[in-house]
């Protein structure tokens, strides 16, 4: 009986052993992933002229084709939803990345590509294997997704925002880019 219940002990311990990171260990992500998304680090600032006028000449495309009862009620609607920011503040911190468009609540999502639950709207962050990077945020819910998926130029002073709507309500999916500017003294990332 004690043999039987020194074993159980032993292996109580070994299995505890193996669920729990060994003590020091660093639980924060690849040194590579952390340098990419600091990358994107900073303030930017919407260089896109007639971002309003672009954005609205897309939402009018896709809710053209829609009938006319709802065309007339589609376009105010969804363009109330997908406003161009001005601005775009982007910052690593850890295990975590604060995006926060225009003077919205700052939104703190996990670098792991862990989704976070908002209400009923599912967030998650997404980093592509590219050297230079591709920054993805993906909102869903049950009435469709947006994908705003960030890419920087070469030199890291310049990013496009390139935005992808799309529900079963749509007939096609509204997509539109535009272009962002770092401002100076805002450069969060090392070069």
């Amino acid at each position: 009986m004690a043999l039987a219940v020194g074993i159980l002990l032993c292996l109580g311990m070994v299995m505890s052993a193996q669920v729990e990171p060994p003590l020091g260990e660093d639980v924060r992500p690849p040194a590579d992933v952390i340098e990419r998304l600091e990358r994107f680090g900073g303030e930017w600032r919407r260089s896109t002229p007639d971002a309003e006028e672009l954005v609205e000449e897309e939402v009018r495309r896709v809710t053209d084709m829609m009938s006319f009862l709802i065309r007339r009620i589609a376009p105010g609607r969804l363009m109330d939803r997908t406003r161009p920011p001005a601005t775009i503040h982007l910052e690593p911190q850890d295990e975590l990345f604060i995006m926060t468009l225009d003077n919205d609540s700052p939104q703190t999502l996990p670098i792991s590509g862990e989704p976070i639950q908002e209400d009923d709207v599912t967030v998650r962050l997404e980093l592509d294997e590219m050297p230079q990077g591709t920054l993805r945020h993906v909102t869903s819910n049950q009435q469709g997704r947006r994908d705003n998926v960030f890419r920087l130029d070469a030199n890291g002073d310049d990013m496009t925002m390139k935005v992808t709507i799309a529900s079963p309500r749509l007939p096609d999916s509204v997509q539109y880019t535009l272009e962002f500017t770092r401002q100076s003294g805002s450069d969060l990332s090392p070069r």
